[in-house]
C-alpha cells in the first residue's frame, strides 16, 4: 500500500507513544495506558480501512477516525491532569492530534 501523508503522520504518533509517552507510564495507570495503547491501533486501523475502501464504508471509516481522535484527546487529557506526561510531551502528542483531525476532515469533504 502507499505510503500517505495520514498513514505516516499515525505512525509517527504510535512511534512517539512508544518512545515516550508509554514507556515510563506508572502502574497505578496501567488501564489508561493500555487504552491509550489500543485506540491509537484502532486508529491505524481504522485509516487503513478507510484507505482500501470506497463510498459509504469509506465514510464510516473516516467517522470511526474521527471519534478515535476524539478519545485520544480525552485520554491524553488525563494524563496531564494526572501528571503521567511532561507538557512538551502532551503538546507534541496534541499537535500530531491537530494534524491529523485537519486531514482527515480534509479527505472527508474531498469525497
Amino acid at each position: 500500500m502507499n505510503e500517505f501523508i495520514l498513514l505516516s503522520k499515525i505512525k509517527w504518533l504510535i512511534n512517539y507513544s512508544d518512545k515516550y509517552i508509554l514507556c515510563n507510564f506508572p502502574k497505578v495507570h496501567i488501564s489508561l495506558k493500555i487504552r491509550l495503547q489500543d485506540n491509537l491501533y484502532d486508529l491505524l486501523e481504522n485509516t487503513i480501512r478507510a484507505n482500501v475502501n470506497k463510498g459509504t464504508l469509506r465514510n464510516k471509516y473516516q467517522k470511526e477516525i474521527l471519534v478515535n481522535l476524539s478519545i485520544l484527546d480525552y485520554y491524553i487529557g488525563l494524563m496531564i491532569e494526572r501528571t503521567i506526561i511532561k507538557k512538551n510531551r502532551f503538546n507534541s502528542f496534541i499537535n500530531t492530534l491537530l494534524d491529523i483531525r485537519k486531514i482527515t476532515y480534509g479527505w472527508i469533504e474531498n469525497e
